[in-house]
């Protein structure tokens, strides 16, 4: 099997394989990277039978991948080459989705896959066979004739490499990095990190690399933003490598999508929408942006977003759980656990199957529901179906304290103190300085008079979670909606009608000004 690279023509397409670009008549062509990398191999290889091991083995490198994600890939392709694609919701409605109309598209859209994934139907339609043939039982090859154009020099990707060997182990390199950034477990995110820095010392120009460096640094941030003193350095390295490969390729969907989560992370939440809706635009059948789009914006935005990947990528854990928040602001409780049981249901198959974009913290978010619901013995059981998996992931430890603090809240309202104590030291454990677990252990300085208390929306349940478990139920609430005036449009304060430790839910007449403010929020 030959590995792409220079140039491919065939009909009226032209593959430049080094660039990773596809053009039709002179227009760009995107693609999602995964079925480019299958259309360069079967270009590459034309008349050749391609076993689906073969395209396992070369295209997804780094978790296990089902047949039937092989088929959806090669069926997108059949459907680009024939130019059966249509153009994006965006594109047709001027302000890109944002209006009541884009909105209500977009929401209506999926409202299918708002429960747990039922199998997307589709009208039948005859395969197309002009470019990728199914050979039954074997595998694809390509049909068309294709001629090749060496590069005339050689290209960026190639660096100084003195032979082939060399490109092409350094490809491999590239393409386990991304792979093992999108697994999400932190060992991966480590050995990626190291990979893209090495790439990026071979290959300064190359905008790929810059991206894969950005997206591992700042999920190394990610991994660290629960502690007393998060990794600002690492996302300070990951907003510079996001910008470097923009600026190298401004037309890149994923560099756009990386500056976006980027920007998120610093506080720059305006720009963080618009990179990521831009990247859609770019890209408009890669799920990926949407996922980020989710991951930026608050609201029906965020519920349009996650929809979206639905629709492309069914059963996708993380797209439930975003949906959820958004269900759990506005207080439809019954909304969101439908959702949250179709997450938690992905959530324990991505792990067991190692699928990108693994989730954690499913159980954790379903459990608070429950309990804030009135069922605590149920929620109890999704708390410590959180705590048995394993501590692998970017957010575990995040994920893992607090599922510990809840456990402690729920000990606590049962008279159980040695539980409880137990349980907000489990969780200080894994993040020292847990601010409610400190609040469970009666920590002084977390007193709303301390100097620890700030003035954000994170801190005001802090507060109010000190000032509940005295009985204080009307302060509490005002604090928090002090708080959530003050604060910048988003999603903060989104957790507050399921905190166990201000247990909103048993105290529903001090909370009715602060809870109606969250569900505008959330509008």
């Amino acid at each position: 099997m030959r590995n792409a690279h220079g140039t491919y023509r065939f009909g009226p397409f032209r593959l430049d394989a080094d660039a990773r670009q596809l053009f039709r008549d002179g227009t760009r062509v995107y693609l999602q990277d995964r079925c480019f990398d299958v259309l360069a191999l079967l270009v590459a290889n034309p008349g050749d039978i391609l076993s689906q091991d073969d395209l396992t083995k070369a295209v997804w490198t780094d978790y296990n991948v089902t047949d039937n994600s092989i088929v959806q890939t090669v069926g997108v392709l059949r459907d680009v080459l024939a130019g059966r694609t249509s153009e994006p919701d965006s594109r047709s409605d001027p302000d890109g989705g944002k209006s009541k109309r884009g909105r209500r598209k977009r929401e209506a859209a999926g409202r299918k896959h708002e429960t747990a994934c039922p199998k997307r139907e589709t009208a039948p339609r005859k395969k197309d066979m002009s470019y990728i043939q199914t050979m039954h039982r074997k595998g694809y090859r390509f049909i068309q004739h294709v001629e090749h154009e060496e590069p005339a020099a050689p290209h960026a990707w190639r660096g100084n490499a003195r032979d082939r060997n060399a490109v092409l182990e350094r490809h491999s390199t590239f393409l386990d990095g991304r792979a093992a950034i999108e697994t999400l477990e932190l060992a991966a995110v480590d050995r990626a990190y190291d990979a893209f820095t090495e790439l990026v010392r071979l290959y300064p120009d190359m905008p790929e690399v810059h991206i894969g460096m950005a997206n591992a640094s700042w999920l190394r941030h990610e991994s660290t933003r629960a502690l007393p003193t998060p990794d600002w350095d690492v996302l300070a390295l990951a907003d510079r490598h996001a910008n470097e490969a923009y600026r190298l390729r401004p037309s890149s969907g994923h560099a756009l999508g990386t500056l976006a989560i980027v920007s998120f992370s610093l506080g720059k939440w305006r720009e963080a929408i618009a990179a990521a809706r831009e990247a859609i635009a770019r890209q408009p059948e890669e799920w990926r942006h949407f996922l980020r789009l989710a991951h930026v914006s608050w609201g029906a935005d965020r519920l349009a977003a996650a929809y979206e990947v639905l629709s492309l990528y069914p059963c996708l854990a993380l797209a439930h759980w975003y949906a959820a928040t958004v269900f759990i602001a506005r207080g439809a409780f019954d909304r969101a656990l439908e959702h949250l049981r179709a997450a938690c249901a992905a959530q324990d198959a991505q792990r067991k199957e190692g699928a990108p974009f693994s989730a954690i913290g499913s159980h954790l978010v379903h459990g608070l529901t429950l309990d804030a619901c009135g069922r605590p013995v149920e929620a109890r059981e999704e708390l410590l179906r959180e705590l048995a998996l394993d501590a692998r992931q970017v957010y575990s430890r995040e994920c893992l304290s607090n599922a510990w603090c809840a456990l402690g809240a729920l000990a606590l309202r049962a008279n159980n103190s040695n539980d409880a104590c137990e349980a907000f030291r489990q969780a200080r454990c894994l993040i020292p300085g847990h601010a409610l677990a400190g609040v469970g252990l009666d920590d002084q300085s977390l007193a709303p008079d301390s100097e620890h208390a700030r003035n954000n929306v994170n801190s005001a349940i802090v507060r109010a979670a000190w000032l509940s478990l005295r009985g204080h139920h009307d302060d509490a609430a005002r604090i928090c909606g002090e708080s959530l005036v003050q604060s910048p449009p988003g999603f903060s304060g989104w957790i507050l009608p399921i905190e166990p430790l201000v247990h909103v839910s048993a105290h529903k007449r001090a909370w009715t000004q602060t809870l109606a403010a969250l569900r505008d929020r959330a509008s």
